[in-house]
């Protein structure tokens, strides 16, 4: 594959990730579940994750595919669901690179790199997520078109709550994560 581009943020896009950093370290602390804040601290000691440093992609990526086998792959702007999906089948996370409006800091209409970085990603750190997610995204791949959107209710649950205790009540682990995956499309 092609190396990921070094992206240069100004000082005001800078500014920007700090404000949006700043906002969620308190609703990390009451609301992330165990693994993310583990899998947090890991992207800050491995992947210069701070509010004063937007990390770069390609750092992250390398850091991902050594920890987990995930990879980050850039993109411009949102893509189809299909394909955002078929890439979590084979552990593919499309992320943006541009940040949300400095007049805005707290708002965007689009995933930017403040959305991906500070919520999505850190759980790709996580084995037993990623295996979660792989086992139900490759699931997906053999469901009909019309299920497509119940399917994509249900996978993106664990991306926006916590994960750990929604997969240990479902128990799922390694190597139960097809069957659950199975039962919640059945």
């Amino acid at each position: 594959g092609q190396e990921i581009p070094q992206t240069e943020y100004t000082e005001d896009e800078v500014k920007t990730w700090g404000i949006v950093w700043d906002q969620m370290e308190d609703l990390w602390d009451k609301y992330a579940c165990k693994e993310y804040k583990a899998s947090m601290n890991l992207m800050k000691k491995h992947c210069n994750y701070n509010r004063n440093t937007i990390p770069q992609i390609s750092f992250i990526s390398s850091f991902l595919q050594l920890q987990t086998n995930f990879r980050l792959r850039p993109v411009a702007g949102l893509i189809s669901s299909r394909d955002f999906l078929n890439g979590l089948a084979f552990r593919t996370f499309f992320c943006t690179q541009y940040i949300r409006h400095p007049s805005m800091p707290l708002y965007t209409p689009e995933p930017d790199i403040c959305h991906e970085l500070l919520g999505h990603v850190p759980m790709f750190a996580d084995r037993d997520f990623c295996d979660f997610s792989q086992a139900c995204h490759a699931l997906l791949l053999t469901v009909s078109s019309r299920r497509n959107i119940l399917s994509c209710v249900l996978l993106f649950f664990p991306y926006s709550y916590t994960i750990g205790d929604w997969i240990g009540k479902l128990g799922c682990k390694r190597r139960g994560c097809t069957q659950a995956c199975k039962v919640l499309l059945a």
